[in-house]
């Protein structure tokens, strides 16, 4: 807005004096913004990565000040990494089985829609199945250390170094002495 005042008045010889003032006020402006992001926002060249308010003083283009309010919500995202060791199989939170160790992602998104990744770091341990096929005369030791002597499919259950199952199985035929 601009005001125009005049005073009259005599200067210091006597003489009349006209004093005229035109004084131009220029309004300061304020401003408010309401941001939601993902990690970071850049909001007047500088990087923020929390929520909270935040206010700037700027100029204005006639030199005066200008504030501006940010109301601003970070969602950050999210990185889970989980370490597995499993015998023959692994079922991960996407639904699938996994037969093979290795390192497995899923990039999945928050309810906000920001980045959310998965990582499985996977050890499969494999069961193990032996057969043997023996042949003896009255008796058989096996590896249990019994004495077996009649003719038959024997089965040990037992287990790895990784807690996985181990079957062992004897195939023996026992041929008798006269």
């Amino acid at each position: 807005r601009t005001i125009t005042k005049t005073n009259r008045g005599s200067n210091i010889y006597g003489c009349d004096s006209i004093l005229t003032l035109h004084l131009t006020i220029n309004p300061s402006a304020t401003s408010e913004e309401r941001i939601t992001a993902c990690d970071s926002v850049v909001w007047n060249g500088k990087t923020y990565t929390e929520s909270g308010t935040y206010t700037e003083v700027l100029n204005t283009t006639t030199g005066c000040d200008s504030v501006a309010i940010l109301h601003l919500t970070i969602h950050n995202s999210v990185k889970n990494e989980t370490t597995a060791t499993a015998c023959d199989s692994y079922t991960w939170t996407d639904g699938k089985t996994y037969t093979a160790s290795g390192t497995y992602t899923q990039h999945l998104q928050t309810i906000y829609g920001c980045d959310s990744i998965e990582i499985l770091y996977l050890t499969i341990h494999n069961s193990f199945k032996n057969e043997t096929t023996a042949t003896a005369c009255d008796g058989y030791t096996w590896t249990d250390g019994k004495i077996y002597t009649a003719s038959g499919i024997y089965t040990q259950n037992l287990q790895t170094i990784h807690g996985c199952d181990s079957i062992e199985v004897l195939h023996l035929t026992i041929h008798y002495s006269d």
